[in-house]
């Protein structure tokens, strides 16, 4: 069984682990959240998302996920 790794400080998404009664290690990433001014705003999240998970991968264990 994986460990959880929250990377994120939204209250909604630690929220909902703890609704679906998933345990989690919080982690959050320094990372900077600014972006190319010219990238689609839809591609925002997902831009800002990989940032923040390249950010911490290498603190991983084998047996942890990051969300």
């Amino acid at each position: 069984m994986k460990k959880i790794i929250l990377a994120s400080k939204s209250p909604r998404r630690q929220e909902l682990l703890k609704t679906l009664g998933l345990d989690y290690t919080l982690l959050l990433p320094d990372a900077d959240e600014s972006y190319p001014k010219d990238l689609k705003l839809r591609l925002v999240p997902e831009y800002l998302s990989a940032k923040k998970a390249e950010g911490i991968k290498m603190k991983l264990q084998a047996d942890e996920v990051i969300i």
